[in-house]
């Protein structure tokens, strides 16, 4: 199921709502990996077909897993906020209001600015999360997952700031 239509968010700055065009797609049911790659070739198509296209990527089951030492309390919302601006030092402010030590704190912190093209920001992500319950089965799957539409012409990057709603998106 597909939509186009006009929404209102929030501006993360100035907290005033704007309207926006959005496009978006529900792909609901399927065999699990194969939902993923059809609905990520699609958005490559569409991007190639418009021109020069970045296609940033995230994982949501990757986030969690890395914010579940902090709890499930205002220190994960605040966690997430301070991913979605990209900031180590609100990510370390968290952590040490959590009673995390200074390897985990430097994890998150690290986890803030995790974003970039794919080798590299792959690299980066098994890197800081070496030893972190869950992790690798995510990273696993979007790493097959995007060696699916590495051909389309469109540059793909891991970008773990992009965050709407945990609990909603896979």
């Amino acid at each position: 199921v597909y939509y186009t239509e006009n929404v209102f968010r929030r501006d993360r700055h100035t907290g005033d709502y704007r309207e926006i065009p959005q496009t978006g797609l529900e792909y609901i049911g399927g065999q699990a990996g194969l939902a993923e790659s059809e609905v990520l070739s699609l958005a490559c198509k569409s991007l190639a077909t418009i021109g020069e296209a970045t296609l940033d990527l995230s994982h949501m089951e990757y986030i969690e897993a890395m914010l579940a030492p902090l709890g499930d309390n205002g220190l994960r919302q605040r966690a997430l906020t301070a991913r979605r601006a990209k900031s180590p030092h609100e990510m370390r402010m968290a952590a040490g209001e959590a009673g995390l030590g200074t390897s985990d704190a430097g994890r998150l912190a690290a986890l803030a600015g995790l974003s970039g093209p794919l080798g590299e920001a792959f690299a980066q992500a098994r890197r800081i999360s070496e030893g972190v319950p869950g992790t690798a089965r995510p990273l696993d799957e979007l790493q097959a997952l995007c060696s699916t539409v590495e051909s389309s012409g469109v540059q793909l990057r891991l970008d773990f700031s992009i965050l709407n709603d945990v609990d909603y998106y896979n």
